[in-house]
């Protein structure tokens, strides 16, 4: 790896913390992955307590004496595209307007000549195939974002999952296949809208504290019952007060009962998503 800040291969380390906690911390633990290009489900057991767990030592102090804040590295979509000028004159050649081509190109990777054709060929009857606007994928009315890539939407089209599915997938989940793939599988109902976009809308205020200490208690689990990503169903497991018990309790949500789960070490050990909630 190189360092983005000094060209430096000799190695870095980096790591993520909080600027501020959150109320609620949800977990996912990533049970779903792709293998061999193939959906399954990973049974691997994650100790988990209890006991309250204290996060502060993994509250952010901000920049360090003897750090360096390094500059943002620009994104794609700040570099003006070049395509490739040898394919630009072959698809001249054939009678394509130069807008498209440029299209094909930065769709299909700037490199391969028959692959650009086969996207012009595919993708003539597009409302704004002739929209200024390269990077747009087709069909967005111009809008568009930078993870969207047509081979890994491809990739989760040949798993069974419709193409504006897999664009919202890769949308939320900024271009990872695993994660979209595994968002896919965790909003079965999500409604599919084609022209879905990440909104542009300036962030939302940080919320959180800074306070320490920072506890969290485990507060609730979802887990997933069946042995393949396509079978089973989602049950969920809370910690609430029963009646007069002192000491709270662990309930079962599902789809039929509300039940007091017992002993549920097992479960909390392949669960599939976690919520903490802070002290």
């Amino acid at each position: 790896l190189t360092c983005s800040g000094c060209d430096s291969k000799k190695g870095f380390r980096k790591r993520s913390l909080f600027k501020t906690f959150p109320q609620n911390l949800i977990i996912n633990a990533r049970r779903f992955e792709l293998i061999n290009w193939v959906p399954t489900k990973l049974n691997i057991p994650v100790e988990v307590s209890d006991e309250p767990l204290d996060l502060s030592q993994y509250r952010s102090l901000g920049i360090q004496a003897g750090e360096i804040l390094l500059e943002d590295e620009p994104s794609p979509l700040d570099i003006e595209f070049q395509p490739n000028e040898a394919a630009v004159a072959m698809l001249l050649s054939m009678g394509f307007p130069e807008i498209r081509i440029k299209k094909a190109l930065y769709a299909t990777g700037n490199t391969d000549t028959d692959a650009a054709l086969n996207w012009l060929l595919s993708h003539m009857d597009d409302p704004d195939i002739d929209a200024t606007d390269i990077s747009a994928p087709p069909g967005s009315g111009g809008n568009h974002c930078s993870h969207e890539d047509e081979a890994k939407i491809g990739q989760l089209i040949d798993m069974g999952i419709d193409r504006p599915k897999a664009r919202k997938a890769l949308l939320e989940t900024d271009g990872d296949i695993n994660r979209a793939l595994d968002w896919v599988l965790s909003h079965p109902y999500d409604a599919e809208i084609e022209g879905y976009q990440v909104s542009s809308g300036s962030p939302a205020q940080l919320q959180g504290s800074s306070d320490i200490p920072a506890l969290f208690q485990l507060h609730a689990i979802i887990c997933h019952k069946g042995v393949s990503v396509h079978t089973g169903h989602y049950v969920a497991f809370v910690r609430k007060e029963v009646a007069q018990d002192e000491d709270s309790q662990w309930v079962l949500f599902n789809d039929e009962k509300v039940v007091q789960g017992g002993d549920i070490e097992e479960m909390k050990q392949f669960a599939y998503i976690y919520f903490f909630r802070k002290l």
